[in-house]
């Protein structure tokens, strides 16, 4: 390259440039707008920190509360306080004052979903705390054990299955709770119960399961009576004594047989068009025949039939009233045949021979006849509207293709075979249960009382944990019997209708007297489980400061409650 050539290149590179005039007052005035709005945002977010504050308190406040207010429920359902039926449309506490909030405590039956009853024992308490326009919930979910109140209960109906034999699942079967139960909302163990002592008394095997189960066996049962090689585990629970099976209770009526009068003819009832019978009525066979066919019944009544019942394809019964059924040899339900219970209708069905369902149903009315839940999920029904009971040793209830039945079954002398997609919902007490296939039972904890054998504080024990002699012998659940150990006992006893039996000869110690200083004593057992909202409750106390102390105190002989509330923080009762 030549030297003028390099010249010009240097001259070129060496051009000094043309100032560029405004760019640092520009960045000067970006700086200046964001720090201005910055500082006008920061101002005017302390204009509430005063109100914000204020709420945050007042949200742990009302928190605080609500839980308090949870406590002072379980307080009043310790006592012996008519809470079920002493309260306002549910409201149990109305705008009561608990420091500076206003606490509102709503109970509901989760049985029914609906306002407490005398018969309530499941509850959902729900605590509503207002302070300052800041409302905080917080809910609960109990059990009030007061069985001593509500009597002995004897027909085993605290447990999903009860048998005097052996119990076998296998292939897919299952047992567990039936799940759009109210009462499943608790998540309480099922119990299952055995007087078999020998090896192999309860067998699970395959991919059968019985879920949260608890095996219940007597004194001197085998090492190996529950053998499972397939369910979850189970536990096992032993007493003192053998749980005692007695016999169900019996009709009011008796077959041409046992009255051995050669006089008594009856005659066939065929159905073959909808009919109704409104009065007691008796025939030898009873037979529904055609989907037109239903058999109707209105009323109060009884219908016996000398020799079997047989409802065939897409037939049924509708019962309409509180009815009676009592079948003298075998009760058949072809395809699609059903016994429908109208609201607020019930059934006792007594049966001598054996049971045979083939796809069938026996429950509450349905929308729709074609279809079988057989998942557990089935539409509500409480199982004691329809109870069924056996007559006589050496029958058998057998069962297949998609059956469904809501009972509550007591037949302590009849074999049961449930297969396929066989669904009971309720519980059963058999002699001996086998279920295969993919069958199930589908157990409702309302039917548990608490007065029975799983419950350690039941009056059917000694204090030393055996079982009462008058409740061992007991021979059968027919109301005389029933009444003489109430009588016995001198306490109450529930019957199979739910009513309470008590002694006539009296007993007790009479009406516990309280001076005006005495608290209310707390006889009842109440287990809780709180349904937490938000943050995990067991976190609470190790994230604030402070202390709340409830002091409960009895004002004279009722049960009203006062209260004194401190800063927030962990919680102690003072009783």
């Amino acid at each position: 390259m030549s030297n003028r050539h390099r010249v010009a290149h240097y001259s070129f590179l060496n051009q000094p440039s043309r100032p560029r005039r405004g760019v640092a007052m520009l960045l000067v005035l970006i700086s200046l707008a964001t720090a201005t709005i910055l500082t006008m945002a920061y101002v005017s977010s302390r204009d509430n920190s005063i109100e914000i504050g204020a709420n945050v308190a007042d949200s742990a406040t009302a928190r605080w509360s609500a839980m308090s207010g949870l406590e002072l429920g379980i307080a009043v359902l310790e006592t012996e306080s008519d809470w079920r039926t002493n309260h306002t449309n549910g409201l149990i506490l109305d705008n009561y004052a608990l420091g500076d909030a206003l606490v509102d405590l709503l109970a509901e039956d989760i049985e029914t979903g609906a306002l407490p009853t005398e018969s309530t024992s499941d509850v959902r308490l729900t605590s509503i705390a207002s302070v300052g326009g800041v409302t905080q919930t917080a809910s609960a979910t109990a059990h009030v054990d007061d069985s001593a109140a509500s009597g002995i209960d004897l027909d085993l109906s605290e447990f999903s299955v009860f048998t005097s034999g052996p119990v076998l699942l296998k292939n897919n079967s299952t047992i567990t709770r039936w799940p759009t139960a109210p009462a499943s909302a608790m998540g309480k163990r099922i119990s299952m119960g055995t007087q078999s002592l020998s090896s192999g008394s309860v067998m699970i095997e395959n991919n059968a399961a019985a879920i949260d189960t608890t095996v219940y066996l007597g004194a001197g049962a085998s090492g190996t009576a529950v053998m499972n090689t397939a369910s979850p585990g189970l536990d096992t629970e032993g007493l003192l004594a053998n749980i005692p099976l007695p016999a169900p209770p019996q009709p009011n009526v008796q077959s041409v047989e046992e009255t051995q009068n050669e006089n008594l003819n009856f005659t066939d009832l065929s159905v073959s068009n909808p009919t109704s019978i409104e009065f007691d009525s008796r025939y030898d066979n009873i037979e529904v025949s055609s989907k037109m066919g239903i058999l109707q019944l209105d009323g109060d009544i009884t219908l016996v039939a000398e020799q079997n019942i047989h409802l065939r394809n897409d037939s049924g019964v509708v019962v309409n009233g509180n009815v009676t059924i009592v079948v003298f040899d075998d009760l058949v339900l072809d395809n699609k045949s059903f016994i429908e219970l109208m609201p607020g209708a019930s059934l006792t069905l007594f049966v001598t021979g054996d049971v045979s369902l083939d796809d069938a149903y026996i429950g509450n009315l349905r929308a729709d006849r074609s279809v079988l839940d057989t998942s557990g999920n089935e539409s509500y029904m409480n199982p004691e509207r329809i109870t069924i009971f056996d007559m006589e040793n050496d029958s058998t209830w057998t069962t297949k293709d998609a059956t469904v039945v809501k009972a509550n079954i007591y037949t302590p002398r009849m074999n049961m075979v449930l297969a396929d997609d066989t669904a009971i919902y309720g519980r059963v007490a058999v002699a001996k249960l086998e279920m295969k296939n993919r069958a199930a039972i589908f157990y409702d904890h309302a039917l548990n009382s608490g007065g029975g054998y799983t419950n350690p504080n039941s009056m059917v024990f000694e204090a030393d944990g055996t079982l009462k002699s008058d409740v061992t012998s007991l021979a059968s659940l027919d109301p005389a019997d029933l009444q003489a150990l109430a009588d016995a006992l001198a306490a109450p006893v529930t019957n199979l209708l739910g009513e309470l039996l008590n002694p006539l000869l009296g007993g007790g110690g009479g009406e516990v007297v309280l001076g005006p200083t005495d608290p209310t004593p707390r006889t009842i057992t109440v287990v809780m489980d709180f349904e937490q909202h938000g943050a995990d409750s067991s976190t609470w106390e190790s994230q604030a400061d402070g202390a709340i102390v409830v002091k409960i105190n009895n004002s004279g002989s009722g049960t009203e409650f006062t209260a004194s509330f401190e800063a927030p923080g962990p919680l102690t009762i003072v009783r």
